[in-house]
């Protein structure tokens, strides 16, 4: 069946009824410690916005119940869900006019394995849980994308990787028609370089670089990403600007010693504040002020994210945006 066009994405910055989380249950090498730190992200996000908080079952509520204490907007969810890295698996929110749809992606496998049924199945039964307004509709790309594989300015430019283009398209032409004929954006910017620590080998541009605005891009200081950023050129063949963020100073690794992905382009935007990830690193603060300077309307914090990083991101990757409009108020 021929897939209809449902209009663009958002930008990271785009106004939201609330951010979606997932109680952590599997995934972390510490779980307790990445409890403690959700808990914080989530008390953090809901002093100013709803947050949605997905529990897979009662004792994961139960203990979340418990860590968070009394926090304001929290709202419960108890769909079947394993991963809390809900931005790999769970749905892209597209917008026709100002009408938002859910879009569900057939996920790639990351750095952790392949997921689940109940995660290849979650952006369904997000929609059918009852709290979306009854006129969201789902559909479903027909190829394998993972959503933090897209970064969007929420005008005419889609930021990917190569890395990111499934084995059977293979090269960028072919999915530039297949983005450019579903999306309404027409201008994809492709990177090709993989990171100081091959941060990108799984077609994860999040973990390099992300739009601060429709003219800038925040990415990981890297000579290569550099060069090949600065080579970048909007519709009107304009370049854009570059925000170099650092890298952290001391390497972040797993308990085996294989290096993670510590990067501040995992910074996650809430529509008060935009919370940079920290790892106890002398870069923490220069990386906090630059992000301060491009979202100069949001009050810009660190959060300790050592606990939450995992080999497939931190912050970003475990907040879901439901953009304004997607939710019906509460109790309808």
């Amino acid at each position: 069946m021929k897939q209809r066009s449902l209009g663009h994405l958002p930008a990271t910055w785009a106004r939201q009824d609330a951010l979606l989380f997932v109680w952590p249950g599997t995934g972390f090498e510490d779980t307790d410690a990445a409890r403690r730190s959700m808990a914080e992200l989530i008390r953090t996000v809901a002093a100013d916005q709803p947050v949605l908080l997905v529990c897979g079952d009662h004792e994961r509520r139960a203990d979340a119940e418990r860590a968070l204490g009394a926090t304001a907007d929290v709202e419960w969810l108890e769909l079947p869900v394993g991963s809390s890295l809900m931005r790999l698996f769970g749905p892209q929110t597209v917008l026709m006019g100002d009408q938002p749809h859910l879009l569900a992606f057939q996920s790639r496998a990351g750095a952790l394995g392949p997921w689940s049924p109940l995660e290849r199945h979650f952006s369904q039964q997000l929609h059918g849980c009852g709290r979306l307004r009854p006129d969201i509709r789902i559909s479903r790309l027909n190829f394998e994308l993972s959503p933090a594989a897209v970064e969007t300015n929420g005008d005419d430019s889609l930021l990917m990787h190569r890395g990111s283009i499934p084995e059977r398209i293979g090269t960028p032409r072919p999915m530039e028609a297949m983005l450019t004929s579903f999306f309404r954006h027409r201008h994809v910017l492709w990177l090709e370089a993989d990171g100081p620590s091959g941060d990108a080998s799984g077609g994860r541009v999040d973990l390099l670089a992300r739009f601060v605005g429709r003219q800038c891009i925040a990415h990981v200081d890297d000579p290569a990403l550099a060069t090949e950023i600065a080579a970048l050129r909007d519709p009107d063949d304009r370049p854009f600007q570059r925000l170099a963020l650092p890298r952290p100073e001391r390497p972040v690794a797993a308990a085996d010693g294989s290096p993670l992905p510590a990067s501040y382009t995992q910074f996650l935007v809430t529509n008060e504040r935009v919370i940079v990830p920290a790892f106890a690193d002398p870069a923490d603060e220069p990386a906090r002020r630059l992000l301060a300077d491009a979202f100069p309307e949001r009050e810009v914090i660190s959060l300790d994210a050592r606990a939450l990083t995992t080999p497939l991101g931190a912050l970003h990757v475990l907040g879901l945006p439901l953009v304004e409009g997607m939710l019906q108020p509460a109790g309808d």
